[in-house]
């Protein structure tokens, strides 16, 4: 039981360290301004073309992206409550939640079961 334990310990361990490298990498690798857009396109893309959205963003990144052309139904709100490099978007009926620590726990979670899975 002992020996079960510590091995999913060192799964949820090692899940860890990669969620903390893809931070590293993604957060250096591009710069901010192309990462914020990139997420921004990718949520908007999801919703209908031609309904107005409001996107959310860290104050930081609302600096960076008030300037960039999106066209003119989308509105940029800033936020201090997300973190640099997600958003959430809305269109009055349907709120989407790109943000950063959605994205990393989606993902850690899928690390996690496949971990589970291949113990």
């Amino acid at each position: 039981m002992r020996l079960a334990r510590s091995i999913a310990d060192q799964h949820a361990f090692s899940a860890e360290v990669v969620m903390a490298a893809l931070v590293q990498i993604f957060g250096e690798e591009i710069p901010a301004q192309a990462r914020i857009q990139q997420v921004i396109a990718n949520a908007v893309s999801h919703f209908d073309e031609e309904k107005s959205l409001s996107v959310t963003v860290s104050t930081e990144d609302y600096e960076l992206i008030r300037e960039v052309e999106f066209g003119p139904r989308i509105k940029f709100l800033p936020s201090k409550d997300l973190t640099s490099g997600g958003c959430h978007v809305e269109d009055g009926e349907t709120k989407l939640d790109a943000s950063i620590e959605t994205v990393f726990d989606r993902l850690y979670q899928t690390l996690s079961a496949s971990e589970r899975a291949a113990s």
